[in-house]
């Protein structure tokens, strides 16, 4: 297993994953919940956590099929990762940022459907929104602070 330190934050193991820790005042749980929800709605895994190795968030080690520049390149507008572990620090960070409030794009007022509709640029965002919130035991209309409190 590979423990990664970034931005000197501590770094611990979940699901065989490094996971940053210690940053803002969201908990880690919340943060990998909401991680593992756009993975799933991303067709990285399934509603068991069993990987898709067909999918393109896993041939990319991209589990939120994240458009980026990866450390080893791009395929169209998504990261490739090098590794898994690397891909899903990039999504545990991403996330941590957008529920913390240090987005300019999203905000923790922002309901699932309206972070639905700007992650995936308005494409298709319904089936999108009720993939993260069936994952996450909320509803689309759910606010991001709401579900943070819960």
């Amino acid at each position: 297993m590979k423990f990664i330190l970034i931005l000197g934050l501590a770094a611990t193991a979940i699901m065989g994953v490094a996971v940053i820790t210690g940053a803002a005042n969201v908990p880690d749980a919340k943060v990998n919940a909401f991680a593992g929800a756009i993975a799933f709605a991303e067709g990285y895994w399934d509603d068991n956590d069993v990987v898709n190795p067909n999918s393109r968030p896993a041939r990319n080690n991209n589990p939120g099929d994240l458009e980026m520049a990866g450390d080893a390149g791009q395929d169209g507008p998504y990261a490739i990762f090098s590794a898994i572990d690397i891909g899903w620090n990039a999504l545990y960070n991403m996330v941590r940022t957008d529920l913390s409030g240090g987005s300019h794009v999203y905000s923790p007022s922002d309901t699932i459907s309206v972070y639905a509709q700007k992650y995936t640029g308005g494409d298709n965002p319904g089936p999108w929104a009720n993939a993260v919130a069936q994952y996450i035991g909320a509803t689309p209309n759910t606010k991001i602070s709401d579900w943070l409190a819960s």
